[in-house]
């Protein structure tokens, strides 16, 4: 593999991958913490026994911040599936891209 196709193949596959994590971990709860958020957990019942979690904010929070509370109110299940439709869609271009050239 040349070194092109690896630089974008690392730009399609694990830099929206590793943004997708770095937001869950850090950024939504910093952000949730600064809008007086309430963390809600769904555990697991499965054999992996993973958890899901989601903030819920007050009516006055919703109303001032919509498109915050909007993008925190996503589960960390969507999250990932955004992540992994962005992933698809960069492949799909990429693999168009090099047909047409």
């Amino acid at each position: 593999m040349n070194k092109r196709r690896q630089s974008t193949l690392f730009l399609s596959v694990w830099l929206p991958l590793f943004a997708a994590a770095m937001f869950i971990a850090y950024v939504r709860p910093w952000l949730a913490q600064g809008l007086g958020g309430e963390r809600v957990l769904r555990a697991s019942a499965g054999v992996r026994g993973g958890r899901n979690q989601w903030w819920v904010f007050d009516e006055a929070t919703r109303t001032a911040h919509p498109l915050r509370t909007a993008l925190l109110s996503l589960s960390d299940v969507q999250i990932g599936a955004i992540a992994l439709g962005v992933v698809a869609v960069l492949l799909l271009w990429r693999w168009y891209h090099r047909r047409r050239v």
